[in-house]
């Protein structure tokens, strides 16, 4: 019988160690970002830490969903291991298809498909690098950027032309844009 009330006692500690919360507040600006949540029965957690997984961050929005693990053996420490939100994510990706999102509307997408394709859905400026200042050029609009391009370049050339073997046919048939 003791061996019994002990092991309802663990059961009891383990079912409480794991929790979900919904966010109430974000503050994403120390290194480990913090979580005010609303966890069951009214209680509540302040300045959670969020951790995330190496490479990816995002500053989830309230009302998002979190799995929580209370640390430490009181329980006192507890720490968000993930984060969801269900009213923003990506549905019907096919098997093995991964897709970073936002909740912008119109959201924008990026999918890595099963084929290897890469698709990128969205509807303002596509900067590509940190210091952009343009956006980049897609579609047949890149094959009349490449051709402009090296023409002048191949016309600027000291002894002949100053590019040779790179047609802008090929490498704007790579880039396609979808439009609706």
């Amino acid at each position: 019988m003791p061996q019994e009330r002990l092991l309802r006692k663990l059961w009891g500690k383990v079912v409480t160690a794991v929790t979900r919360g919904q966010v109430t507040r974000v503050n994403s600006t120390p290194k480990m970002q913090l979580l005010n949540l609303g966890l069951h029965a009214g209680e509540t957690a302040d300045e959670v830490e969020h951790f995330e997984p190496y490479g990816f961050t995002s500053r989830p929005k309230a009302g998002s969903e979190a799995i929580v693990l209370k640390v430490g053996a009181d329980g006192g420490h507890p720490v968000a291991i993930v984060v969801g939100d269900r009213r923003f994510r990506v549905t019907g990706l096919a098997e093995g298809e991964v897709a970073i999102h936002n909740d912008a509307t119109p959201a924008s997408t990026i999918t890595l498909k099963a084929n290897g394709d890469i698709v990128v859905d969205h509807q303002g400026d596509l900067l590509l690098g940190a210091s952009a200042t343009e956006k980049a050029v897609l579609g047949d609009a890149l094959s009349t950027w490449l051709t402009t391009l090296l023409s002048v370049s191949t016309a600027m050339g000291p002894s002949g032309p100053a590019i040779t073997g790179l047609v802008a046919a090929q490498l704007s048939g790579s880039v396609k844009v979808k439009t609706s």
